[in-house]
């Protein structure tokens, strides 16, 4: 099941400045939407960039490579997404 976590960082650090989000898919993009407000705040100017890019999502990306609606299986699906802030070694 999914798990909404708090985002960590400070983005006062954008104040002024260009800012790109990467992500590897715009699925339902509630993500990619979610970060964009955030970034909002104090970025100058933000653009999205993905690999791939669902017909459903609800954040339209300014840069995607492909636009599919199949499922996507990545190497990393089957990891933990949350670490507990740790990088695995």
């Amino acid at each position: 099941d999914p798990r909404l976590v708090e985002p960590s960082g400070d983005v006062r650090g954008m104040a002024g400045k260009k800012v790109l989000i990467v992500d590897d898919v715009a699925d339902s993009g509630r993500t990619l939407r979610f970060v964009k407000e955030l970034c909002e705040e104090y970025a100058t100017e933000i653009r999205v960039a993905v690999l791939y890019e669902k017909s459903r999502s609800v954040l339209k990306p300014d840069y995607a490579y492909l636009h599919t609606d199949a499922w996507i299986a990545f190497p990393w699906s089957d990891k933990d997404p949350v670490n507990g802030g740790q990088a695995e070694a």
